[in-house]
């Protein structure tokens, strides 16, 4: 609908932070203005000024960039499409790049010649060639518009025809506006509100924006109407006053509340952020958010409560010891300056000063820096939004095997390995002037939890295999071999899991249960290509699934329930395929591994003639493995045969009983 959003709460609640994520996440163009009191209709709106060459001319290549990296994104990602063409602008670019450095045409000042715009024009010729092909922009009349501008601009500075003159400037609002950028207007209750009432005319339905203060052109005042892609975020915080209630009226208005309103933050999105911001390890981000809640708790008006300060500390503590300082004496200058210096009174700094060393006493302690391990944060940590933007496909596998990661690197704790998990594997890893690779470290004293990590292996590999699509099994596959391969010093028992899932998910895809279940899901979506989402089992995406029944025009609600009884049918058979799969293989080894005396083994030796039939300890050894092998047969056939619906009910007693 394009509605205007204003995002309203205290500061350091991460209003600013969602609208980038947001953006970053949808692969929009976010624009950022910050609002101040002294902002005029001029800043808003636009104004004349002096002409500028340099000013055209930094927009144009500011254009190009962006252009240049949609572009390359998406042609590296097409593979055979574009895939030449697209290494061919990026050699193209990096040399006009180089070029540009080397005679200090992007410095202010700077004297631009037809030598700059004939190499800008051959690259822009490229990107017009490659969009053609990829089809990234619908349009890119706007910057061939901007283009032949800036021709006309330095032939007329050639004949001196723009000594003097004046040029009216879009300001940041109507550039977006036209464009189809998002734009985030930030501490938007700063700017005064006759400024802001400029908007109302922009944010009514089907509105417009009418810049008057830019004359009459051909007879008529500009109006200017917005992009459909364009949308406008509003943040405020409501201690430094408000909105006219004309401006609350046109938009919706979302309520981000801060740590001082009774909100706990997740220790694990608190940990994440750490993370993100350089700190390394569990313990340490523990420590960090130890000495931030008990400051905050001690000195009731402290300025560092919020939680800016926490990431302030770990910032100042990722560049200290990126210097070269230890570790306790990084602590203690990243906190010292976030939390002690800042204090308002010498007795709050004493105090705070105090908290600080009384935490950091737990560094002299023999297993502190054992529990560097961390679920989702480290050493693998979920993956970032940059990640999921431009490889949704193996961002999405990452985020299934968290905890199957967490699980082999708490196994890793309890034997050798060859990955740095504690504090004195890091140290050695740095001191170390070999190959890391090479470096096997020994047991680590292993917390009591850690121990069940085993036991957790089974359920971890499922969340990757059963959560597969039909556009990324195979990439799982090859992640789980590499698992095995990288893991090598992890249990056996764990391995085997992680192999039989992987034989598991090739078994499944290469049936005839896979192709139905895709038939199935594909009368939901018949326009579209996209096989990443179409999971073999829609009730993990019951979300995705709810959309494109919604799209479906089906006669009536019994269709929809039987067409989804169907699905959920064909779902309950492929898992109970990928149960027998994975049984195959964890029985094969769990043969290899049993005693000689044990019934399987010898029903073996005496299949293959090993064990005479006198010396078998019970005649019906002799037809146990031919009774599991018709038993088998009989699953398989009743698996894979258009029989009667498995339902839920029946997939949970099987998969309990069996």
């Amino acid at each position: 609908m394009g509605w205007m959003t204003i995002l309203v709460g205290p500061t350091a609640s991460g209003k600013t932070s969602l609208v980038r994520l947001l953006a970053q996440l949808t692969g929009h163009r976010l624009r950022v203005l910050g609002m101040n009191s002294a902002m005029d209709t001029m800043e808003l709106l636009g104004g004349f000024e002096q002409l500028d060459i340099l000013r055209p001319w930094q927009q144009v290549l500011e254009s190009v960039d962006y252009i240049v990296a949609m572009i390359t994104r998406n042609g590296l990602m097409s593979l055979d499409v574009g895939l030449q063409d697209t290494e061919f602008l990026l050699q193209k670019w990096g040399v006009f790049s180089q070029w540009l450095r080397d005679k200090g045409l992007q410095k202010t000042g700077a004297m631009i010649n037809s030598e700059a715009l004939d190499k800008l024009e051959v690259i822009i010729l490229l990107l017009q060639k490659l969009n053609s092909k990829l089809k990234v922009f619908t349009d890119m009349s706007k910057l061939q518009k901007d283009f032949t501008l800036l021709k006309e601009r330095l032939a007329q500075q050639d004949d001196g025809w723009t000594n003097g003159g004046f040029e009216w400037l879009d300001s940041m609002l109507v550039q977006a506006l036209q464009a189809g950028d998002w734009l985030l207007m930030d501490n938007v209750n700063f700017c005064s509100a006759s400024v802001l009432d400029r908007l109302n005319a922009l944010l009514e339905p089907n509105g417009s924006l009418t810049i008057s203060e830019r004359g009459v052109i051909d007879g008529e005042t500009p109006h200017i109407r917005p992009h459909p892609n364009f949308r406008l975020f509003l943040t405020m915080n409501p201690a430094h006053g408000e909105l006219s209630r004309a401006m609350r009226n046109r938009g919706i208005e979302m309520y981000i509340p801060g740590e001082h309103e009774g909100i706990c933050w997740d220790t694990l999105d608190l940990k994440t952020l750490l993370h993100t911001a350089g700190v390394t390890g569990d313990c340490v981000c523990d420590l960090l958010i130890d000495i931030h809640k008990d400051i905050k708790s001690a000195i009731w008006d402290s300025p560092s409560s919020s939680l800016a300060s926490l990431l302030h500390a770990a910032a100042l503590l990722t560049c200290q010891l990126q210097r070269g300082l230890d570790l306790p004496s990084a602590l203690q200058r990243a906190c010292g300056e976030a939390y002690s210096s800042c204090q308002r009174t010498t007795a709050s700094q004493k105090q705070a000063q105090l908290v600080i060393e009384q935490h950091l006493s737990i560094l002299d302690t023999e297993d502190w820096g054992n529990g560097l391990l961390c679920a989702g944060v480290w050493p693998d940590g979920l993956p970032s939004a940059l990640l999921s933007t431009e490889d949704s496909c193996f961002s999405s596998v990452l985020r299934d095997g968290q905890v199957l990661l967490f699980c082999l690197n708490s196994l890793s704790l309890q034997g050798n390995r060859n990955r740095p998990l504690v504090l004195k594997d890091l140290q050695r890893a740095l001191q170390s002037s070999g190959v890391l690779e090479d470096l096997v470290f020994p047991e680590a004293v292993v917390a009591p939890e850690d121990k069940d990590a085993l036991r957790l292996v089974p359920t971890a590999v499922r969340l990757v295999t059963e959560r597969a699509s039909h556009g990324d099994w195979i990439l799982r596959t090859n992640w789980l071999s590499h698992l095995v391969k990288s893991h090598k010093y992890a249990p056996d028992t764990a391995l085997v899991h992680m192999e039989a899932g992987n034989s598991a998910l090739s078994a499944v895809f290469g049936s005839k249960l896979s192709t139905k279940g895709k038939s199935l899901t594909a009368l939901l979506q018949p326009q579209s290509s996209d096989e990443f989402r179409v999971m073999w089992d829609m009730r993990w995406n019951k979300q995705y699934l709810d959309i494109l029944a919604s799209k479906c025009n089906f006669e009536n609600e019994e269709q929809y329930v039987e067409f989804l009884e169907s699905m959920n049918a064909v779902a309950n058979r492929t898992v109970l395929k990928m149960d027998r799969e994975e049984r195959a293989v964890l029985c094969s080894h769990a043969l290899n591994m049993a005693a000689p005396s044990s019934a399987l083994r010898t029903a073996t030796a005496f299949r293959k003639g090993a064990v005479d039939i006198s010396q078998l300890p019970h005649p019906v050894l002799m037809h146990l493995l031919t009774f599991f092998d018709l038993w088998d047969a009989f699953v398989l056939q009743a698996v894979q045969t258009e029989g009667p619906h498995v339902s839920d009910a029946i997939l949970f007693e099987v998969r309990t009983f069996s």
